[in-house]
């Protein structure tokens, strides 16, 4: 536009000239003015406009260093590791995660090839790939296992993707590098059987008789010891539920009644609390902890298989047997259970009368097939009890 002004003035200034030897001096004079005038006019507002979309420019300049200063920040603290390469494998770009997984500061990790950071025995076959990525546009992805500056080396899934110019030619490398060490680990000792999900989480101490809060979002590993879980009906009536013990889980959200507590009942019980959302997020741990979930529901089926027993002293025999396998402990004479259990706690486990279990145990007594220790633990003598 400008430039098209100043070209008009041109044009208008010549044919001045070209007038001047036919007019006069006196009237070719304020013609010259007037043109002059007119020209500087024009000029005046294509400055103006100028100067306007030299403002605009301005602005998207500012909104375009603006984006691209945040997509820089998401980059550097993006809590995956990232690295940009030129085609030959030398970083351009690392954020903080991936100078972090590499041991060395941001700074320094710029220039050095990522070769260096592959063991010897797979560097050749990197650089291999790298060299057949040249002509391929796929996104592929690696297991390596890389040495940092500093420390073990990590066993790492690196995955690939070319960016190319609009002629095709290969411009950077856009890597993505996960850190697999521990999740191999893990699968590891899950394959063995050797992994322990309470050395991550902080342990719960309770005294014989404690309520233990149950919580939504989390539930219970029992460690040591034994729990008690009873349910409460309208009127206020309690019966066991089921009796939680070692590398077995409890808690509110494996259960759908309204009211459930849970109660210590050895001399120490030792618990772990782990958040549902560790469960959903880690698969390593769901899959340890599904076997005790299916165990508490194994169990839960066996106390209501109690209760369908028609005759009160089969259930009662039915759930010596039960106990016996739950809670069990040999000892000379037979099998000790390790918790003691009331009369009225049997009574409601066995969906009866505390005066008719009280009745039936004395007759068990009396038939040499049960006896109470000194802290009124009973042991069952062995073989099976047997229904009369």
């Amino acid at each position: 536009m400008f430039t098209d002004q100043l070209d008009s003035l041109y044009r208008r200034i010549n044919e001045l000239y070209a007038k001047s030897g036919l007019q006069n001096s006196s009237e070719l004079l304020p013609a010259a003015f007037k043109e002059l005038a007119t020209a500087a006019e024009e000029l005046q507002v294509t400055l103006e406009e100028l100067q306007q979309k030299n403002e605009e420019i301005l602005d998207v300049y500012k909104t375009l260093e603006f984006e691209r200063q945040r997509y820089q920040n998401i980059f550097d603290l993006a809590p995956q590791a990232y690295l940009v390469t030129d085609p030959r494998g030398i970083i351009l770009e690392a954020n903080f995660a991936a100078a972090n997984l590499l041991k060395i500061a941001p700074k320094f990790v710029l220039g050095k090839p990522l070769a260096n950071f592959i063991l010897d025995q797979q560097r050749s076959g990197f650089c291999s790939e790298l060299v057949a990525l040249q002509k391929s546009d796929r996104q592929s992805e690696y297991i390596l296992c890389m040495q940092p500056r500093s420390g073990e080396s990590l066993d790492i899934t690196l995955t690939l993707k070319t960016i190319r110019d609009s002629e095709g030619n290969l411009l950077t490398l856009h890597l993505l590098l996960r850190d697999i060490t521990q999740r191999k680990l893990n699968i590891n000792s899950l394959e063995t059987n050797s992994y322990d999900p309470s050395i991550d989480y902080p342990k719960s101490f309770f005294s014989p008789g404690v309520n233990i809060p149950l919580n939504s979002k989390f539930i219970w590993l029992v460690c040591q010891g034994s729990v008690k879980l009873t349910t409460v009906f309208d009127n206020g009536e309690a019966a066991i539920m089921g009796l939680a013990t070692p590398l077995m889980v409890f808690g509110s959200s494996l259960t759908s009644l309204e009211t459930c507590q849970a109660t210590a009942m050895s001399p120490q019980v030792e618990l772990v609390s782990i958040p549902l959302i560790d469960i959903e997020h880690n698969p390593t741990l769901a899959q340890v902890l599904l076997p005790k979930i299916s165990r508490r529901l194994q169990q839960t089926e066996a106390f209501l298989a109690v209760s369908a027993q028609r005759r009160v002293k089969d259930r009662l025999l039915q759930l010596l047997e039960l106990l016996k396998q739950e809670i069990g402990q040999p000892v000379s004479a037979g099998t000790r259970l390790s918790i003691r259990l009331t009369h009225h706690d049997l009574a409601n486990a066995c969906c009866t009368t505390r005066v008719t279990m009280t009745r039936l145990l004395s007759d068990l007594q009396q038939k040499g097939q049960i006896i109470f220790d000194s802290k009124k633990h009973i042991i069952v003598f062995n073989p099976h009890l047997k229904s009369s």
